[in-house]
């Protein structure tokens, strides 16, 4: 089963996420913000990180680049995500693709093709 660590500080829209991607099949783990990412990483093997911006502690952007500089997301997928459209500069050079939060009605639909060309 494919595992996606999903880092979002509102608990109502990361249980709502929690809740598409799980219906879509994926194992989800779920992170509040950008330290308790750079935590799991190391431990648990996840095949995608789907992460907010703007994050309590440590910025979503951050702890992935911080992860990549460790050498520990080769072939994983990471989708950042914000409210802020002007977010997705952040996240240049360390995600796959930017999610614009106010436009993800399923974050599971929005991941899975995302994830099939990224394997690909």
């Amino acid at each position: 089963m494919t595992t996606v660590l999903l880092a979002e500080d509102d608990p109502e829209v990361r249980k709502k996420y929690a809740a598409s991607l799980e219906m879509s099949g994926f194992k989800v783990i779920m992170a509040s913000d950008g330290l308790e990412i750079e935590a799991i990483v190391p431990v648990t093997p996840v095949d995608i990180i789907v992460s907010d911006t703007n994050l309590e502690s440590r910025d979503g952007d951050i702890a992935c680049k911080n992860l990549i500089k460790q050498g520990k997301l080769s072939g994983v997928l990471i989708i950042g995500m914000s409210d802020d459209g002007d977010a997705d500069q952040y996240w240049k050079g360390i995600a796959y693709d930017f999610l614009y939060k106010g436009g993800i009605d399923n974050l599971g639909t929005a991941v899975m093709p995302r994830y099939e060309k990224f394997i690909s």
